[in-house]
Formats: C-alpha cells, structure tokens, sequence
C-alpha cells in the first residue's frame, strides 16, 4: 500500500494490491452490492475553497488536508474490512506458533522471573535485617 500527497494537485492519492488466497473468488468480496477490487487507486482532491477569514492559507489548507486524510482512511476501513471478513481465518495456518513444550510458555516464564525477583527482594530484606540484628544483639551484650 502506497500513499503520497502531492502540493501542486492539491490531491491525496493513495493506492493498494492485495494478495488474497487463491480459494477466495474475489467477485464474492462485495460493498453495497459492488465487488471490491484487489488493486485500486484513488486520488481525493483536497478542498481548499472551504477556508474562512481567520485563517492563514496554510491552516486552511492543512485543515482541508486532515478532511481528505480522514476520508481517504475511512475509504481504507471499508475496502480492506470487506477483505478481512471474506479472508477470514484462512492466513491463520501461515503463521508458525511453533511447538511450546508443557511450563516453557511465556506465562511460565513470567512467573518464575516474578517469583525469582521476589526471592532476592525477600533476601535483601532479610539481610539488612540480620545486620540490624546483629548491631542490636552487640550493642546489648555491650550493655551487661
């Protein structure tokens, strides 16, 4: 997917090629009853007739550039939802998950590491502990 805006034109132009599985008709991926092509491009004009008073040439433009982004994304979310829902699962099977042997996953993982730091944590504790313990007990068999 592409995009690129040109000043001169004062036109947004984007364009897309989809690679959907070969079991999928791409005449069945329809919007409003019309097939949703795989490559298409689409050049949106950005309106700058639209501009008030109190705005600077480029602040209207930008202003007008944000309008014709928006419409452009929402062009976007409906031509590739369309994909999405008619793909569905099927490009699940791609990804590699790999095989996670029984206490190697990432919560286990996560729980040891928890676990490790609140060991050392205690231990740290119980050392300056120990030493308070210890300064006290001498300083009292001082005392007797």
């Amino acid at each position: 997917m592409a995009a690129a805006s040109s000043a001169a034109s004062r036109s947004l132009h984007l364009s897309y090629s989809l690679a959907p599985p070969t079991d999928i008709d791409p005449s069945t991926v329809v919007i409003d009853g019309k097939p949703v092509p795989t490559t298409a491009s689409v050049s949106l004009p950005v309106d700058t007739t639209g501009s008030t008073s109190t705005q600077s040439p480029t602040a209207s433009y930008y202003d007008s550039a944000s309008e014709t982004v928006r419409r452009a994304q929402q062009h976007l979310n409906e031509t590739l939802t369309a994909w999405k829902d008619a793909i569905g699962d099927r490009e699940k099977s791609k990804e590699d998950m790999g095989k996670v042997a029984y206490g190697k996953g990432r919560a286990t993982r996560m729980t040891v590491e928890a676990e490790a730091a609140a060991a050392a944590a205690v231990a740290d504790v119980n050392d300056g502990a120990d030493t308070v313990d210890d300064a006290e007990d001498d300083e009292e068999e001082e005392e007797e």
